[in-house]
């Protein structure tokens, strides 16, 4: 199988990086493990905010937390999530869709819970600390392409 090459600090720092993110980067891996290629960001530069479905921004002029548009599957059936604005709170910012006995789902929709459960999907977490002019909201964006809902039953 030959020796697995192992990554030194700084590389796996710019590999933690890019993960994630739509930049590419290059690692070849060789019998003698020395072909590797990952870009680096300049110590001067900060890693690039998320951007894709559901990233998550604090607008401070309204006090909102500002959710793109995003996806979803129920139970196999594909759709999108509109974007939304949610009031910040400490917990996690989830997509919320439920079934009836019907079987019929609701409308989609994003808020804050404090725990996740199967009709709650994480997309991101939100802490609020202080309050009036010491007030400090901090998000942040897990990166979600798709929010999945998996709900069984017995049949009837």
């Amino acid at each position: 199988m030959g020796n697995i090459p192992v990554l030194s600090d700084s590389q796996m720092t710019s590999l933690r990086r890019v993960v994630g993110t739509n930049q590419r980067f290059d690692l070849t891996v060789t019998p003698k493990g020395k072909a590797r290629r990952i870009p680096a960001y300049p110590e001067d530069e900060k890693e690039p905010e998320y951007d894709g479905p559901f990233a998550l921004n604090y607008n401070a002029d309204k006090d909102m937390i500002e959710v793109k548009a995003g996806f979803l599957s129920r139970n196999g059936d594909f759709g999108t999530v509109p974007a939304k604005s949610v009031s910040p709170s400490n917990g996690y910012v989830c997509v919320m869709t439920a079934i009836d006995n019907a079987g019929n789902w609701t409308t989609p929709d994003v808020g804050i819970v404090i725990t996740p459960d199967a009709t709650h999907y994480p997309i991101g977490y939100c802490e609020v600390k202080g309050r009036g002019a010491e007030k400090t909201v901090s998000v942040t964006s897990y990166r979600v392409a798709v929010a999945i809902f998996i709900i069984a039953g017995d049949c009837q």
